[in-house]
């Protein structure tokens, strides 16, 4: 006869805890964006999503934080799964606030991103490429690319890496960019230098080539 009585206690008592659990992830990542600890804000806002996929709290908090790291692209695509999650699970749609932010990503200049980073897009890449990558000197500054010696930190390898400018680029553009980098990358022909790795870092993308003798 108690059964019962105890299963809902234990239920109320889950439910609290994962309440206050949840608050106290969001409390974390606010103490964190306060303080400039971009990076950990964002991890703070995943535990919290790990924790209810299906909240729209959760998902726009972790998509804003993405965003003040600079990670437009990561947002967008948060926004995408998000969608997806409710569609397949629960058959709903995703509140209007969250396509809203989505939409204003898509479309805002990403020139935007660039200057509140203070810094020019290709004056250095951006630090979630140099945590893959030894970056060197440039060695060609262009309008849409350019091209660093590096040297990659999980292959060993030296490599031509290059970064796109994302003022021309575009947020836009992105995706269709990095189809383009994949087919690429599984050309075999002896006068194509495929890409040996390619990717987005937030706004920006790049990819890398082989750094031959003489080159």
């Amino acid at each position: 006869g108690d059964a019962p009585e105890f299963d809902r206690w234990a239920e109320r008592e889950r439910s609290r805890l994962a309440d206050r659990y949840a608050s106290a992830l969001e409390r974390l990542a606010e103490e964190r964006t306060g303080r400039g600890q971009l990076r950990e804000a964002v991890e703070a806002w995943r535990g919290r999503v790990a924790l209810d996929p299906y909240s729209e709290r959760a998902a726009l908090g972790l998509m804003r934080a993405l965003e003040r790291a600079g990670d437009r692209a990561g947002a967008i695509q948060h926004a995408r799964i998000h969608a997806t999650l409710l569609r397949a699970d629960l058959e709903s749609d995703p509140d209007p606030e969250v396509t809203a932010f989505a939409e204003r990503l898509r479309t805002a200049p990403a020139s935007a991103a660039v200057t509140s980073r203070g810094e020019d897009a290709t004056s250095r890449p951006p630090t979630a490429i140099e945590e893959r990558y030894a970056v060197g000197r440039a060695t060609d500054e262009g309008r849409v690319v350019t091209t660093y010696e590096a040297r990659d930190l999980r292959g060993g390898g030296d490599v031509h890496l290059h970064v796109l400018n994302p003022t021309v680029i575009g947020i836009a553009r992105l995706d269709q960019v990095l189809r383009v980098l994949q087919k690429v990358s599984m050309l075999a022909h002896p006068h194509i230098l495929s890409p040996t790795d390619y990717g987005a870092a937030g706004d920006v993308l790049y990819y890398a080539t082989p750094r031959t003798e003489g080159t």
